[in-house]
């Protein structure tokens, strides 16, 4: 840092000593060549210097930079349109601007982020570049570079203007041909749920009895205070409701993974969607964080997962979420297999959870962990990307 330091201080007292150098040199040969062209050539460097020197003690405040963007929101893998607009307050002297737009380097391939400006009498300059397959996550930009410049680029004056603005990237989302099947919890394990299975559910209610009704399913106490039969009810355990639940755990595989991952996610979401009014979306880093959407709600999920960046933590065994997913099916999305989210798979299989591991492409990691689930029962499905 302190040679760069140096380096520059060095730089400019070389173009200033160069700027004395061709005055000395320019007076030297007006007072021995004399004539008019000597002398006129001198004058005109004189002219040039002052003009300079102006350049570089006025100040540059009059100056207003803003930045446009094409779109608050867009999809991973679009292109994004900026504009850079100059507007000068009041008069000011330059020979040149050089204009810089400070990118996020995370959010994709940038060509022509910069221009130049020579003087002119127009009060307002602007410019745009084209920022192509950009990335997923919540950008900002923060400052554009300006660069003021005399008429031989001897001396150059440098400022920064900060000129805040930020562009929200959903993942982008592929077509999934088919959902793997749903299974009924009931049956899943090719037997019955027994009557202890069926008692641990949640009591939503009682209604009035109606024929076809089980006798073991009749709320006695209710039923003699209404002097009528009074039917339980209770919450449904069929795997009606449906979760795309997605673990941002990642610790040895690819950033690239990651994305593909978030990606699958997403499809999911849209593909249940089209199938189902509704559903419940959960993302986890730290802890999980749920929201129930329908198709008019798509904004919240796709903005938490454009938000989300991977974790080395694995989930709980054990959380309270894993309760309010009792009775559903939970489309269990994560980039790779560990011992925790094994054991967070068994906690849900116990807690009558339908869990089905959704993974994108075949690692080698994730095989022994595979094999971990298949013995108990846990289906897993594995997406090309």
């Amino acid at each position: 840092m302190k040679k760069s330091k140096l380096f520059g201080v060095l730089h400019h007292t070389f173009k200033v000593l160069l700027l004395v150098g061709l005055l000395v040199a320019s007076f030297t040969y007006a007072m021995f060549q004399g004539g008019f062209v000597s002398w006129f050539l001198f004058y005109s460097v004189v002219t040039v210097t002052v003009l300079t020197l102006i350049v570089f003690l006025f100040s540059f405040q009059g100056f207003d930079v803003e930045r446009s963007l094409s779109q608050k929101t867009a999809q991973a893998g679009g292109e994004l349109t900026v504009t850079i607009y100059l507007r000068r307050r009041s008069w000011r002297p330059f020979f040149y601007i050089r204009v810089k737009d400070l990118v996020p380097l995370s959010i994709g391939r940038t060509e022509g982020a910069g221009a130049l400006f020579f003087f002119g009498l127009q009060r307002e300059w602007s410019y745009q570049y084209v920022i192509s397959n950009i990335r997923r996550g919540e950008h900002r930009f923060e400052n554009v570079h300006l660069v003021f410049g005399d008429l031989f680029g001897l001396i150059e004056k440098e400022t920064t203007v900060p000129v805040e603005s930020s562009v929200l990237i959903y993942p982008n989302v592929h077509h999934v041909k088919e959902l793997p099947p749903i299974q009924n919890r009931t049956f899943s394990q090719g037997k019955r749920a027994n009557r202890k299975q069926e008692e641990e559910r949640s009591l939503a209610g009682v209604r009035d009895y109606v024929p076809g009704d089980r006798l073991s399913t009749i709320d006695w106490k209710q039923s003699a205070r209404a002097l009528k039969f009074v039917t339980k009810e209770f919450e449904s355990y069929d795997g009606e409701g449906i979760v795309v639940a997605f673990d941002a755990y990642l610790e040895t595989l690819s950033p690239t993974s990651f994305e593909t991952a978030v990606e699958l996610a997403a499809s999911l979401m849209y593909k249940v969607l089209q199938q189902r009014p509704s559903l419940e979306v959960a993302v986890r880093r730290k802890g999980w964080q749920t929201v129930t959407i329908d198709t008019h709600m798509l904004t919240l999920p796709l903005t938490l997962l454009a938000k989300l960046q991977p974790t080395e933590e694995g989930p709980k065994a054990k959380d309270p979420v894993y309760l309010s997913w009792r009775g559903a099916t939970v489309f269990y999305v994560c980039t790779e297999l560990s011992e925790a989210i094994v054991e967070a798979a068994r906690t849900l299989q116990m807690q009558h959870v339908n869990v089905q591991i959704c993974l994108v492409g075949k690692h080698r990691k994730n095989q022994e962990f595979a094999e971990q689930l298949k013995q108990h029962r846990i289906q897993i499905h594995t997406f090309e990307p």
